[in-house]
């Protein structure tokens, strides 16, 4: 699919007035990439990490550890509710083929894992979030090959490729009435279908613990993490500011580690993930803007919105 890459520089243009350009470091294909780079990491590219810009989602890529380091995506209502089903070419797993990728994961490295060491694999960006009409041409993906819009079908399948994924444990985080799995709904149902709200998502996983890397895999070589982050940004109506709301989750084994626990008691400040990480959030702001942005917890219109 992608026939040539180049490292360029991109300056992405400001959402908000008086912001300064952002620079983001892009594998470059061809020209669309800049679009789905404005769309996805319009709030900026918090580690200057090299980027992969699909059409649903934009990627950072370890080759080492063999997984995602981070995604950011942008959601808008149509994106959930315009979707075919995921079965049939829908569902399967896709080995990521661009060149970037190095030795790239296949899904039969991960057949079996959910019963042997309790892995699933768990996207970073959401199957459901990458749906919708994407090109403005009035078609859809859909189950029905006779009908469906080539373009926003390689959506959908970008979502399942390898690349997007890393190991997660299955019963107590990425299925069902796991935290992973709760946050996602959360933010699917209550923030962006039921407020109609547009919403800015960067996804993650982290090594905090300091000890030796869990590996998995039937190479054993694809790294576990001991920590996934989400942030969820709303822009203000007022302001065009964004406002973060900040995720940060052990990846806990066992159910009980997570007793007595919401989501809600995981939310933490920018401000504190960044002294956890290299990250930088919202460094094109005015300091003392950025500041109020990262020191508060929850703030503005997410007040209303967690209750």
């Amino acid at each position: 699919m992608y026939r040539i890459y180049i490292f360029i520089m991109l300056f992405v243009s400001s959402l908000i007035s008086g912001q300064k350009e952002i620079h983001d470091l892009l594998i470059y294909e061809d020209e669309k990439d800049s679009l789905f780079l404005a769309e996805h990491l319009c709030w900026g590219n918090p580690a200057g990490d090299s980027i992969l810009a699909r059409q649903g989602y934009v990627l950072s890529y370890n080759n080492e550890l063999r997984i995602p380091g981070w995604v950011a995506y942008h959601i808008k209502p149509g994106y959930i509710k315009f979707k075919p089903a995921r079965k049939g070419r829908f569902s399967r797993f896709r080995t990521d083929k661009h060149p970037y990728i190095k030795n790239p994961v296949s899904d039969k490295e991960y057949k079996g894992l959910n019963k042997t060491d309790g892995f699933a694999r768990g996207h970073l960006a959401p199957y459901a979030v990458m749906g919708g009409d994407r090109d403005n041409d009035s078609l859809f993906a859909s189950e029905d090959k006779s009908v469906t819009d080539k373009d926003d079908e390689l959506t959908i399948f970008e979502a399942n490729y390898m690349s997007n994924i890393a190991p997660q444990y299955h019963n107590t985080f990425n299925g069902a009435g796991g935290m992973w799995y709760k946050l996602e709904q959360w933010a699917q149902k209550k923030i962006v279908l039921e407020f109609d709200s547009e919403l800015w998502v960067y996804a993650g996983a982290l090594f905090l613990n300091g000890g030796e890397i869990i590996k998995t895999g039937k190479k054993g070589d694809i790294a576990v993490p001991d920590h996934f982050y989400k942030m969820l940004i709303l822009r203000n109506p007022e302001s065009g500011r964004p406002e973060p709301l900040l995720f940060l989750f052990p990846h806990y084994s066992e159910k009980e580690q997570y007793k007595g626990k919401t989501i809600f008691d995981h939310i933490i400040s920018v401000n504190e993930f960044e002294e956890l990480t290299d990250f930088d959030f919202f460094d094109f702001l005015p300091d003392e803007i950025e500041e109020k942005i990262e020191s508060e917890k929850i703030q503005g219109v997410w007040k209303e919105r967690i209750k």
